[in-house]
């Protein structure tokens, strides 16, 4: 037996057949679901304005308005990233490291440019002092 099909825009006509693909093939009889019983999809379900995206674990700050070249440049010359590839050396525990003030999201840096994000890391990354110990002071004698 031969089976005659003619296709016309989104829909496939077959002699005993409708299959819509406008509702995604959806039925009242089937209770919803697209033919082979996949439930039936609304018209926005899995577009991009409604899937779900993560959220970022740590502020991300690449913001570097302000900064002239040579700011800039310390932060690619120090390698800066915010992500450390290094668990145990992140900004966070640097001793080069200023905290972010209450309720910014990036500190800054003593030898790196810009705002700084506390899971980054640098080359320039200095062992933190350990509690208790006498700190050296950096500068020039005033």
């Amino acid at each position: 037996m031969i089976r005659l099909g003619l296709a016309v825009g989104a829909a496939v006509v077959t002699p005993g057949a409708l299959v819509s693909a406008c509702d995604g093939g959806s039925d009242a009889a089937t209770g919803g679901r697209a033919s082979g019983g996949a439930p039936a999809r609304s018209a926005t379900e899995g577009t991009a304005s409604n899937v779900a995206r993560p959220e970022p674990t740590a502020p991300r700050c690449n913001d570097l308005t302000g900064l002239d070249e040579q700011e800039r440049r310390s932060r690619t010359n120090t390698g800066y990233t915010d992500r450390s590839p290094h668990p145990s050396r992140r900004c966070d525990n640097c001793r080069l490291f200023v905290a972010p003030t209450a309720g910014e999201p990036c500190g800054t840096c003593e030898v790196v440019a810009g705002p700084i994000s506390a899971p980054g890391y640098c080359r320039r990354w200095a062992e933190p002092v350990p509690e208790g110990a006498p700190v050296e002071e950096t500068g020039s004698p005033g």
